[in-house]
């Protein structure tokens, strides 16, 4: 059954994306946006790509040229998914570009996401065990790239200045 809750990131939720979480090797959160074509998109994001900025906001870093930035440039808007605590949770999102962050692992598009509705779907005679989840190949190499992913994330946004010369 769902339940419409205040706008926030659900205590559930903010545990396991929050920038010192452990890294849940595993856990995905799925991000629908709306094509140009007016469909849905589905994108399959890592705990290495979002991180609970606080009780109501979300930093998202996502790749450049991939069909979710280019929806979330397009409409500014986004609903993130994840089986977490035994409930289905979706968490509608505006989003905001922040300015791009590089590491040795690329350069990626930043996103600042503000929860404007959270819903809950519970069944009162089951309990969701998993939603979609993986298994890294090499977790040695992936889960410090993620635990440094979430630090630009976490991060505040560095402004981008142009100087002017006369």
């Amino acid at each position: 059954m769902s339940e419409e809750l205040e706008p926030r990131v659900p205590g559930p939720v903010r545990e396991a994306i929050a920038a010192d979480a452990p890294l849940a090797e595993g856990l995905t959160l799925l991000l629908l946006t709306v094509r140009d074509d007016g469909w849905p998109h589905l994108a399959m994001l890592s705990v290495g790509e979002v991180v609970a900025r606080d009780d109501t906001s979300l930093g998202l870093l996502l790749w450049p040229d991939s069909t979710a930035t280019r929806n979330l440039l397009a409409r500014g808007r986004g609903t993130l998914c994840a089986v977490v605590d035994g409930a289905s949770w979706m968490l509608r999102l505006t989003v905001a570009e922040e300015p791009p962050v590089s590491s040795e692992h690329g350069t990626f598009r930043r996103f600042a996401a503000t929860v404007v509705a959270t819903l809950v779907d519970r069944a009162p005679y089951a309990e969701l065990t998993s939603g979609v989840t993986f298994r890294l190949h090499d977790p040695d190499a992936v889960l410090p790239r993620w635990a440094a992913t979430r630090q630009l994330i976490a991060s505040p946004p560095t402004p981008t200045t142009e100087e002017h010369h006369d």
